[in-house]
């Protein structure tokens, strides 16, 4: 390729990523502008754009997928923009949602651990079958039984740092959040939202 090739074919990209980035930026500080101000989700838009049509096309995101899931436990939160409770055995849950696992108003979430998120997990009904950090499994029906026995009483941000090697962890006052499969009493999976322990 010769020197004035590249520099028709640099020419032609250059412009092109800058009009794109320039757009995409636009748009998403739109968008912030609308999610600051406590906007209804009717009022944001989902944007797809390709300039080598020209095509630009806008669309209403949708709200996700509720559903109720039966609790026994008056403990049961759910994190969205406030805290929200159980009501009369139920609790409404989305994708975006994350269930804050309780723990002994005495002590931090520092000290929460394997065997307080199954009991917990259990009050819901549920069979925990995985429980995973980041990239680091917890539990799992598969490990072997004395590295869950070990783990059992062990506070789960020790776990992560001593048998995960994981060294950046959630400050105080954030969130550590866990990602959870469960099953139901008869041992179909059930679609959970992310778990979240407060520091």
């Amino acid at each position: 390729m010769s020197w004035l090739e590249v520099k028709k074919t640099a020419g032609n990209i250059i412009p092109a990523v800058a009009t794109t980035t320039a757009i995409v930026a636009g748009l998403s500080v739109i968008e912030s502008i609308k999610y600051i101000r406590n906007r209804p989700l009717k009022d944001y838009r989902s944007s797809f754009i390709n300039l080598s049509l020209p095509m630009f096309a806008m669309s209403e995101p949708v709200e996700p997928k509720t559903r109720k899931i039966e609790t026994n436990s008056k403990r049961t939160k759910v994190l969205r923009k406030t805290q929200e409770s159980a009501k009369d055995g139920f609790l409404e849950i989305c994708d975006w949602d994350k269930i804050i696992i309780p723990m002994d108003p005495t002590q931090s979430g520092l000290y929460t651990s394997l065997e307080d998120v199954i009991k917990f997990v259990e009050e819901l009904d549920w069979k925990l079958v995985i429980l995973l950090y980041d990239k680091f499994c917890i539990y799992s029906d598969f490990v072997k039984k004395e590295k869950i026995e070990e783990r059992m009483e062990l506070p789960i941000l020790q776990v992560l740092q001593d048998a995960g090697k994981i060294e950046e962890m959630p400050g105080k006052g954030e969130f550590l959040v866990l990602e959870i499969c469960v099953e139901d009493e008869n041992g179909e999976e059930v679609e959970t939202p992310t778990f979240a322990i407060r520091i």
